[in-house]
């Protein structure tokens, strides 16, 4: 009997839950004879959950990432980028090959087949998720934004959801002199009352329902001392010599444009039936930032959610697929806002918008360590 190829695109956050939860927590369910894959352009897991507190102290960073063939040994790791899927149940990769005896490596497509395909290719958000190919690159980036940060004088942040929220106090904390400004095109920064009470009393100017004029290509401006001014749909005028663009996640791939065009959305954004199956497929599930479900927040609490059902799924399709679960929001909490070390806020789903807040909160995002994942027991051939 030939082995099960299963292959799980993308190593972040959604990738890591789907490989913990199967190796860890349903191992028994599946077949002994399996080869699993896991492809990522990246070669490291980072824990963007906690981004906006290691990009102002770089010290954290390697608490927060680790290697993706230390995390999980037993799994088969392509450095490389899927850039289709294929019909006949295959996908082409961009894959990083490593010359031996010769120094270098080099680009080449291949082709890999697979009997089912775990798709969590997640996002892209500026510099808060890394792009780079490499662990020891991003550790340089994330050094080099933090001195950024510190030599800054005046810091213009673009967004005032989570991630915006976030990195304000987190700056905050750590510069608790700096200028900070942002602009936000809602009625009010997230979780409301709690997060804009807590900043306006460090000195955060908050303009809302309100756009800054910039450039969609820049992410930053460098901090070289040099003072820019800033505008906004509005009419505010805003100094500023760095600038932070929070405002939105962007898709990282287009995996079904070329020959699957109905299985997702122009913005790149994959569809999914209540199985989390991709839609037009049996053998392929999608959950995480890279799918689009209505009602349903792009969170690390509603990814482990939905990494539950597309393991069950998964168990079942090898069976028999007779006993699909279908995911449902439920009206638990969705996401955890932390202000600082020392304070944090529970963003609640709830008929009356409830908000506890205190200190605990700000403790549990770090609490998950890249580095604490256990390593994948083996698989007997």
């Amino acid at each position: 009997m030939s082995h099960l190829n299963i292959i799980v695109v993308g190593g972040g956050y959604a990738g890591r839950e789907f490989l913990v939860r199967m190796f860890h927590k349903h191992i028994k369910g599946f077949p002994r004879r399996m080869n699993v894959f896991l492809i990522d352009e990246r070669d490291y897991f980072e824990n963007n959950a906690i981004s906006p507190r290691f990009l102002v102290n770089p010290d954290l960073f390697d608490k927060m990432a680790a290697p993706l063939k230390k995390m999980f040994p037993v799994v088969k790791f392509i450095h490389g980028k899927v850039e289709s899927v294929l019909p006949g149940n295959a996908i082409r990769v961009k894959a990083r090959i490593l010359i031996r005896n010769a120094q270098g490596e080099f680009w080449e497509m291949r082709e890999y087949h697979y009997d089912y395909l775990i798709l969590c290719t997640g996002s892209k958000y500026h510099v808060f998720k890394g792009d780079n190919e490499y662990l020891s690159q991003r550790r340089a980036e994330v050094i080099q934004y933090s001195l950024k940060i510190r030599n800054a004088q005046q810091i213009l942040i673009i967004g005032g959801g989570s991630v915006g929220v976030e990195f304000a106090a987190e700056i905050l904390e750590t510069y608790p002199d700096k200028k900070i400004t942002i602009v936000h095109k809602g009625d009010s920064l997230v979780v409301g009352r709690y997060s804009q009470k807590w900043l306006k009393k460090r000195g955060v100017t908050i303009i809302l329902k309100d756009r800054v004029i910039l450039d969609d290509s820049i992410h930053d401006r460098e901090s070289s001392g040099i003072m820019r001014e800033y505008q906004t749909t509005g009419g505010e005028v805003i100094h500023a010599d760095l600038v932070f663009n929070c405002g939105g996640l962007k898709y990282t791939a287009n995996l079904f444009q070329e020959h699957f065009p109905l299985s997702q959305f122009e913005d790149g954004s994959i569809k999914v039936l209540p199985t989390l199956q991709v839609a037009g497929f049996r053998n392929v599930l999608a959950f995480g930032d890279a799918v689009k479900i209505k009602g349903v927040a792009r969170t690390a609490a509603n990814v482990h959610k939905q990494s539950k059902v597309v393991v069950k799924n998964l168990q079942s399709l090898i069976q028999n697929g007779d006993h699909m679960r279908r995911y449902t929001r439920g009206m638990k909490s969705e996401a955890i806002v932390t202000l600082g070390k020392s304070y944090g806020v529970e963003s609640v789903v709830s008929f009356f918008g409830i908000s506890p807040h205190g200190k605990k909160w700000s403790k549990i995002k770090e609490s998950v360590l890249a580095k604490s994942a256990p390593s994948i027991p083996e698989i007997a051939p």
